[in-house]
Parts: C-alpha cells; structure tokens; sequence
C-alpha cells in the first residue's frame, strides 16, 4: 500500500468517526434539555426535602416539648412504685431480722438460766460431797480414837522395879532412870544376847 492511500484511507476512517462524534454531539445537544430538566426537577426534591429536614428539628423538639411532661409524669409514678415496692421489701426484711434477733435472744437467755442452774448445781453437789466427806472422815476419826481408848490404854503403871522387857513394840517409857528398858527385842531371836 502506498501512502496515499494509507493517507485517503485514514481520512475516511476520521470522516466516519467525525460523523459519528457530530451524531452524538447532537444527540447530546438535544439531550441536555432533558436532562436539566430532570435535574432541576430532582433540585426541587432535593430542595424541598432540605426545606423538610430544617423543619423537622423543629418539629421534633415540639413534640418533645410536649411528650417530656408526660414521660417526666410517668417516670415518677414508676418510681415512686418502685420506691414503695423497695420500702415495703424493706421493712418486710427489717421485721424478719427482728422476729430472728428476738429468737435468738430468747435462746441466748434461756442457754445461760440453763448453765446458770447447771452451775448452780455442780457447785452445791461438789460442796455436799465435800459435807459428806468431812462426816464420814469425822466420823471415821471419831471410831478410830473411841476403839483405840477403849483396846490400848493411854497410862500404864507399873509398880515393880525390876528389869521391864518390851517384845516386839516401839513403846517407850519415861523416868526409867533406874530400871533397866530392853527395845527392840523379839520372841524367837535366838541370837539377841539379851533374850532372858
């Protein structure tokens, strides 16, 4: 191919797309009525929702305005009921609490009589042990030192002055200046010298 018609050929290529942009340059010029027209239209909308949204703060706050009165009346009503329920449960535990420590004390009280005549008697058995013990060692002592005065004589007088001789026994005598005592002799000793 020769440059010519390379040139020729090209310059009907950009013919044809020359016609083609002039057709939608066109068709775009003749669109663009239609689309300011949507456009604008859809500027009224978005106008007048604008217009609409300033408005409904205010709106808004009224309708607040005018429903915090009520919801302030209905909050305190709940929670003066709530107030009251929680009293009432109070005062219901207050007196469970009470009734429990009155129980408790009654117990308490009775515990400490019971020791309290436990102790009572422990000690009045403890002294009347001791009574019955002093009676019957007194007693006791009293047999003991009637027996031993009436079986072994307290005094004894002896009249001869010879030798006196004690088997057995640990008596000892007074005023034995002159006679002559022998202790600690036995019946059967073979080998004490002073056996007579």
């Amino acid at each position: 191919m020769s440059t010519n018609e390379e040139t020729k050929g090209l310059l009907s290529e950009l013919r044809v797309i020359v016609a083609a942009l002039d057709a939608q340059k066109e068709h775009i010029f003749d669109s663009i009525p239609d689309h300011k027209l949507a456009l604008e239209g859809q500027l009224k909308n978005i106008t007048t929702t604008g217009v609409m949204l300033q408005s409904v703060p205010k709106k808004l706050a009224e309708q607040i305005k005018s429903i915090v009165p009520d919801i302030a009346e209905k909050l305190d009503a709940l929670s003066a009921k709530k107030i009251e329920e929680i009293k009432s449960t109070y005062q219901t535990a207050l007196q469970e609490q009470l009734k429990s420590i009155d129980q408790t004390e009654e117990k308490v009280r009775l515990l400490t009589e019971s020791l309290d005549k436990f102790s009572r008697k422990r000690i009045m058995r403890f002294f009347l042990g001791i009574i019955i013990s002093s009676i019957i060692s007194v007693g006791c002592a009293t047999y003991a030192a009637s027996y031993m005065m009436q079986t072994f004589p307290t005094r004894v007088t002896i009249d001869k002055p010879e030798n006196i001789i004690l088997y057995d026994s640990e008596v000892g005598l007074w005023g034995t200046d002159n006679v002559k005592v022998l202790k600690g002799l036995k019946k059967n000793d073979r080998k004490n010298k002073h056996k007579y």
